[in-house]
């Protein structure tokens, strides 16, 4: 069970680039058996990756493979993988010049249904271009994109995306604080979980990820998966989230290795 639940929540990690990149005007993902990639047009390394998780077939060939894809558009790249898989794919990508990066942990809540709902903010559901702008503002905010890339990468067209929710919390009126749902079956997965810059440490972030896992209890969700920072893993902690694992990232920059 633990190992069928990892594997789904890979699956969603995955989501929750494809349904970006696919909904940006340049961007595209790339999806074979056992072979999975996102590019988003740009060279922003964050929303280019190759995604290797179980079952395991040619993972040398697979990182030449995007290799090769990414010189060629000239753009660089991530692999990722969990931590407990990552031997061969080190060794592969150390012989391609990668390099790692980071590691942050995959972090479970297997029982939502005790949460209740956050006192003191006013909620939106993005809805309509508005909402929208006042999702983009704090997510620009808390995470220190410029406007043009937060726009881009949070566009409109995600709002037929019948899986996703974005969510806005507001005090007095001001939109501070969201998150996103991206479902899959009973499985709600929480992404872009930020606070604007003024707001931080009133716990808005713990409430935005409740919030969001709600929506999710109300289509059918009965457990929940997210990535944490190091900033944020205390916070998940309290919340009742697990570790259950970590997710490698082996970087590829062509300007670099050309150097």
């Amino acid at each position: 069970m633990e190992e069928k639940r990892l594997h789904l929540a890979d699956q969603n990690y995955f989501e929750s680039f494809r349904v970006l990149v696919d909904n940006m005007a340049k961007g595209h993902s790339h999806v074979e058996e056992h072979f999975k990639y996102t590019d988003c047009g740009m060279a922003a390394v964050f929303f280019n990756n190759l995604f290797l998780f179980k079952p395991f077939t040619d993972v040398p060939g697979k990182i030449a493979q995007a290799q090769r894809y990414f010189e060629k558009v000239n753009r660089p790249f991530r692999v990722v993988a969990r931590e407990e898989n990552s031997e061969e794919i080190d060794s592969a990508a150390n012989k391609l010049s990668l390099k790692k990066v980071d590691r942050v942990p995959l972090m479970i809540h297997r029982s939502i249904s005790d949460l209740q709902t956050p006192k003191d903010l006013d909620w939106k559901i993005v809805c309509d271009d508005k909402t929208l702008f006042d999702y983009q503002e704090v997510m620009a905010s808390a995470f220190v994109f410029p406007d043009w890339l937060i726009k881009k990468v949070l566009s409109s067209s995600l709002l037929n995306e019948k899986h996703l929710v974005m969510l806005v919390g507001y005090e007095n009126g001001v939109a501070c604080t969201g998150a996103m749902l991206i479902q899959q079956g009973d499985l709600a997965g929480i992404y872009w979980v930020g606070t604007k810059q003024g707001f931080e440490r009133k716990g808005l972030a713990a409430k935005a990820t409740t919030q969001a896992i709600l929506i999710g209890r109300e289509r059918g969700c009965t457990w929940s998966v997210l990535q944490a920072s190091d900033k944020g893993k205390a916070v998940y902690e309290r919340m009742g989230f697990e570790t259950k694992a970590h997710y490698h990232y082996q970087v590829y920059q062509p300007e670099v290795v050309e150097a």
